[in-house]
């Protein structure tokens, strides 16, 4: 069982596009992956993917290219403040203090708690802190962008966690070299399902608490089954 949830973790959604506007956040990003601390390993990642979407999200029209910037704004916010609070000695929000609190991992243990912090904790924020609902729709509809790029990008990912994590090869022998495909279902669904908690928190719904709870016991899960079978 323990090998189905790292499945789902090796193809998390990692973000979508940024804009040129927000340059300020792709340099503190850049800066962070060339220190010595933890966050060196997640923004390496980020950095990387938020400057191949820039260029894929060009070719989309005006309105969403704005969307997408908005969206970013905060998403990015949510990793440095996380990361500044954690060299400050300041208290980390509860979606990142896994990653920040736990020393002495392998980089790619890093990178997937970074991933997993991102989407199962921080998606939801983001969107309902940088669009409305009816925009969300607009931005949901043109993710087919990010999953297109995401899943040439993370082969990159596997073939490097193959080559450093027995553990990684031992998954990929099991699935018989499937399992980004696996993965990459699950993106997407993890994703949707922080669309679905945007949408509950919009309307008020009771449903929302129900489902953040549920997810926040999901991420809880895969950060123990990171650090503890990789």
């Amino acid at each position: 069982m323990k090998w189905c949830y790292l499945l789902f973790v090796l193809c998390l959604d990692v973000t979508t596009s940024g804009q040129s506007s927000f340059k300020e956040s792709w340099q503190k990003l850049d800066s962070m992956s060339k220190t010595n601390s933890a966050a060196k390993h997640f923004a390496s990642l980020y950095f990387s993917v938020i400057q191949v979407m820039d260029v894929e999200y060009r070719a989309t029209d005006t309105f969403n290219q704005q969307l997408v910037t908005r969206f970013e704004n905060v998403f990015t916010q949510t990793f440095i403040d996380a990361a500044w609070a954690n060299n400050n000695g300041k208290t980390i929000t509860p979606t990142w203090q896994c990653y920040f609190h736990n020393n002495h991992l392998q980089p790619i243990q890093y990178t997937l708690l970074g991933i997993n912090a991102h989407i199962n904790g921080d998606y939801w924020f983001a969107l309902t802190n940088s669009l409305n609902a009816s925009e969300m729709e607009v931005f949901s509809a043109n993710l087919n962008v990010a999953n297109k790029v995401l899943g040439r990008f993370f082969k990159h990912l596997y073939l490097q966690g193959e080559r450093d994590n027995r553990n990684i090869r031992r998954l990929r022998s099991l699935t018989f070299g499937l399992y980004h495909y696996i993965g990459d279902h699950y993106l997407i669904k993890w994703r949707n399902r922080q669309i679905k908690l945007a949408q509950f928190f919009w309307k008020k719904s009771p449903a929302f608490t129900r489902l953040h709870q549920r997810i926040e016991e999901k991420k809880k899960r895969i950060d123990r089954l990171i650090i503890e079978t990789l």
